[in-house]
């Protein structure tokens, strides 16, 4: 078989995705450059669009993530009567004005994603929340989310198939494990800073004196900004790094006892299933694909709200962990072995 893979960013789910297709058939991964800015995202979606009108007749393409890319690609795919095949990721399946968080947040870019998802010819989903859902830890009355929400009409043949993380290495889970709590979450945006759920994180690190807390991911270029609304320099037991090699990252994953992913929005979050293979114990809001990682182990907060947050950081920092358990626990449920499996199914089912 021929692939096509259009891939907006480098992420390390797309990288899993390559080495399944690579090892199904010949793939040409197209990097788009999406978070490099306006003209080398065009300047991808042209070199995409190019390499799809001259591919070969049985090649098949898949697209990263429903946006502007999606549409180019799935148009010139009916254009050639070629298999497309896209990825719904999380922001591709939501609408938060209030944070500007969301594909569908925008009429031009949601009039390319509903284009791309109504005429691809096989959608596959991380969570079947990202399908049709209620977030009801953002809103007591529940907040719509999932492509469906969006597409109520949406006839196109979907898919859930979850994410899964590749290791290399085997997890040091004897290590002392320090009063530390670990929380991993980009923040290209100001309002990232939000949607991560630092701005509550930060609040019971000052409520909880005797606890470490890291936080991974906050860019520098928010600091001076942040610092007005949230204090972050004043907390003597919360250190901020911006960015760490993963190396240096699983390393500070297997001495702490703790680790928080209190998201918002997410799909399937791989941090916290690396955080687990390396033996934290996680605590984790009741959004989209956060409980499905966690499985049996971890506490997951029903609310969004400093008080409930705390009381579950609380229970998780003196629980008696069996952090073999919680490793084997998310390297077998959510293996590669079993997405590249679903993943070759569906793309050798020519009914759909």
């Amino acid at each position: 078989m021929k692939f096509i893979l259009a891939k907006p960013a480098e992420s390390s789910f797309i990288r899993e995705d390559e080495k399944i297709l690579a090892s199904l058939g010949a793939l040409d991964s197209i990097p788009l450059k999406q978070n490099m800015g306006a003209i080398p995202y065009l300047l991808g979606m042209l070199q995409m669009a190019f390499k799809i009108l001259v591919c070969r007749k049985d090649t098949k393409v898949l697209i990263w993530f429903a946006d502007y890319h999606a549409a180019v690609a799935v148009m010139v795919c009916r254009l050639r009567n070629l298999k497309s095949y896209l990825f719904v990721g999380g922001y591709d399946a939501i609408c938060y004005p209030e944070l500007k968080m969301g594909v569908f947040c925008r009429p031009w870019r949601a009039a390319c994603a509903r284009f791309a998802l109504n005429h691809t010819g096989h959608i596959i989903a991380n969570h079947e929340s990202l399908l049709k859902s209620s977030n009801y830890y953002y809103s007591a009355q529940g907040h719509p989310d999932g492509v469906i929400s969006f597409i109520p009409e949406l006839k196109t043949p979907c898919s859930v198939v979850y994410n899964s993380v590749s290791f290399t290495e085997s997890p040091n889970l004897d290590r002392i494990r320090k009063q530390q709590v670990l929380c991993v979450g980009v923040t290209p945006r100001l309002q990232d800073f939000v949607n991560k759920g630092y701005d509550l994180l930060i609040e019971v690190c000052r409520a909880m004196p005797q606890a470490q807390f890291i936080f991974v991911g906050i860019k520098s270029c928010w600091k001076d900004e942040l610092e007005v609304t949230y204090r972050l320099s004043e907390p003597s037991n919360l250190k901020i790094i911006s960015w760490l090699e993963q190396n240096d990252l699983h390393r500070l994953m297997e001495e702490t006892a703790v680790y928080v992913q209190a998201s918002i929005s997410e799909g399937m979050p791989n941090a916290l299933m690396e955080a687990m293979y390396y033996g934290c114990f996680p605590v984790g809001s009741n959004v989209a694909g956060i409980p499905t990682v966690m499985g049996e182990y971890g506490i997951v907060v029903k609310h969004r709200s400093v008080a409930e947050l705390k009381t579950a950081i609380t229970l998780a920092l003196e629980q008696t962990i069996d952090r073999c358990a919680v490793s084997k626990s998310v390297s077998q449920r959510l293996s590669p072995q079993i997405r590249a499996q679903r993943i070759t199914e569906i793309l050798n089912d020519e009914k759909d």
